[in-house]
């Protein structure tokens, strides 16, 4: 089991044998703020030493990474919270911390519709069309490279 987590207040904890984990610093907000908390849990902490997992730290910028990747390589559109086990993996295995025949499950909790706001960070504007059908086709053909006949 691995928690990804933006302060890393479980690997904070076993990477100094703590009983129980303490608060950590937050230097700023996180994109994933559903998540982001300075305080880890007793369970949580039993529970990664019981599986032989770990913690790991995230940043904003890993964060998105994994959003856009699940977005182009898998067609998911994830809230950035959600995107963070994913974050988590892709860094295990940049560092090649992962067995490659071992099985593993990312659980993507919640869509990204859930906070658009932080897409705008890296999607182009979305064009825009009014009511009229021929003006949409026109936008369609135009944006996205999609001829339809009307």
């Amino acid at each position: 089991m691995i928690a990804a987590e933006p302060f890393g207040p479980l690997a904070h904890a076993l990477d100094r044998g703590l009983a129980a984990p303490e608060p950590v610093e937050a230097p700023a907000a996180s994109v994933a703020f559903s998540i982001a908390s300075r305080y880890g849990t007793w369970q949580g902490l039993a529970a990664l030493r019981d599986s032989g997992g770990a913690g790991v730290r995230l940043t904003d910028e890993g964060v998105l990474e994994a959003q856009r990747a699940l977005a182009r390589e898998e067609g998911l559109f994830v809230e950035p919270s959600a995107a963070a086990s994913m974050t988590a993996v892709m860094q295990l295995a940049a560092r090649k911390a992962l067995d490659p025949e071992q099985t593993i499950v990312v659980v993507l909790t919640s869509g990204g519709l859930k906070d658009p706001g932080v897409i705008r960070t890296w999607l182009p504007p979305v064009p825009a069309a009014d009511g009229d059908f021929d003006r949409l086709l026109t936008v369609l053909r135009e944006a996205y490279g999609l001829a339809l006949d009307g």
